[in-house]
Formats: C-alpha cells, sequence, structure tokens
C-alpha cells in the first residue's frame, strides 16, 4: 500500500499535481501547484524535513528522513508505486513522470530524485525488508 504525504492537512498527489483536503461534512478541497496558494504551500513542503531528504554536507549523498544513506541500506531505482525497476528508457522513468525515482530500502520512501521530496511511502517495501 502506498501512503501520499501530507502538509497543514492536505494530502500532497504529485501525480495529479495538486494539494487535497478531505474532511467529513465539509466541500473537498482541491489546490493545483500551479496557482498562487499551491506554489505557497509546495514552497512549505521544501522546508519540512519529514517531507524532502537532504543531500550530506559537501556531498552528493542522500540522507533519508530515516537516517539511511547510499553507504548503508542504499536508494534503488523504482517506479512511482516503489516497484524497482532496471534505470532503462523502457522502465525508467515511468509514463507518468518526466524523472526518475528511487526508493529508500530502509523506510520505503519514494523519493523524486530532481527534487528530493517524499513523493509517497511504500509500506509493502517496508514490510518486505521486514521493518
Amino acid at each position: 500500500m502506498r501512503i501520499l504525504p501530507t502538509f497543514k492537512g492536505y494530502t500532497i498527489d504529485y501525480r495529479l499535481r495538486e494539494f487535497r483536503r478531505a474532511v467529513f461534512g465539509e466541500q473537498l478541497v482541491f489546490i493545483p501547484f500551479a496557482t498562487e496558494e499551491g506554489r505557497r504551500l509546495l514552497d512549505g513542503v521544501g522546508q519540512d524535513q519529514q517531507l524532502v531528504i537532504r543531500e550530506e554536507a559537501g556531498t552528493d549523498d542522500w540522507v533519508c528522513v530515516c537516517g539511511n544513506r547510499p553507504d548503508a541500506d542504499g536508494f534503488f531505482p523504482c517506479d512511482p508505486s516503489g516497484e524497482r525497476v532496471e534505470p532503462t528508457p523502457g522502465a525508467w522513468p515511468s509514463p507518468f513522470w518526466p524523472r526518475p525515482f528511487y526508493i529508500c530500502d530502509r523506510c520505503g520512501r519514494i523519493i523524486d530524485a530532481d527534487t528530493l521530496a517524499v513523493v509517497s511511502l511504500d509500506t509493502d517495501a517496508r514490510e518486505r525488508a521486514g521493518r
């Protein structure tokens, strides 16, 4: 199962490129990334240390939210659903995205390689890894 990240009460759907909020008894709210409010929310997402992984100072090495690094459990090419793929034009990137994804082999976070945003959490990957 995939879990989409949330920010300030909104679910972040990178595939549809919008923020969504569903509260029982209230009207559904959809905020496209391309709107002024969407851009403001995206700026906030970029500052949230739980929603964007970081690069280690002075290197290109990633450090996941869970603490994983390339020299520990590592990161592997995947499609948006978290299935590992070979990094070939036919398999990666997927037709939905013009950019590559990686999965953290420790926690199952699916990461956009260009922005370092955590686009979802593959809970099945965590179970397969015994975590």
